[in-house]
């Protein structure tokens, strides 16, 4: 049943991405190389648990569309460590949230070394905002914000900061919707030890 839900989910993938190249033209997301699209496709496969054959539908269906397995991700140049290389933060496209729905989705943090690209984090995040640099740094790098959904009223914000080799989970919060008042949402939230909720 989980590799039925897991094929399901990458044909809505598929089928989003599509409609989203259509759609946007193919603006709005930094192109992702082709060999790192690859081999994002496969940790994304990897980390969904899905099925070799299931791979092999998903992976064949993606190469005839228009950008091919590139077309499936979004890319987001930032300087990540001021060095003047545009880094990479990646997660799946959808159109307007439809694809990843209330599902938590794959992005990751790649730095460009100028012979291709190194992963400094990989994490999962919402359709909200999955994944953001923040203007603060640590070891000279920009901190990083992924969101995860836990319900339909409860998100897990985590920042992220470089330890001199990658990025480690070091600030983890709560978000839970508590109502509105005077015509405005509002939010509690509790931080918590990062691995613990």
């Amino acid at each position: 049943m989980r590799h039925l839900k897991n094929f399901f989910m990458l044909c809505i993938l598929i089928t989003a991405c599509g409609m989203s190249a259509l759609a946007q033209g193919g603006g709005g997301c930094a192109k992702v190389p082709q060999d790192l699209a690859k081999q994002l496709l496969g940790q994304a496969f990897k980390s969904m648990e899905t099925a070799q054959d299931e791979q092999d539908k998903i992976t064949g269906a993606a190469e005839k569309m228009k950008g091919g397995v590139v077309s499936l991700f979004c890319g987001e140049s930032v300087d990540l460590n001021r060095d003047g290389k545009m880094d990479l933060l990646i997660h799946q496209a959808d159109v307007e949230g439809a694809f990843c729905g209330s599902q938590n989705c794959p992005v990751w943090a790649y730095r460009n070394t100028g012979n291709g690209y190194e992963m400094l984090l990989e994490d999962t995040g919402g359709y909200i905002l999955p994944i953001g640099a923040l203007k603060t740094s640590t070891n000279g790098y920009l901190d990083i914000k992924t969101m995860q959904h836990s319900s339909a009223v409860e998100h897990e914000i985590t920042v992220f900061k470089f330890d001199g080799t990658k990025y480690v989970a070091r600030v983890c919060t709560t978000e839970k919707y508590a109502g509105k008042r005077g015509g405005k949402d509002r939010f509690t939230y509790i931080t918590h030890k990062c691995g613990q909720e």
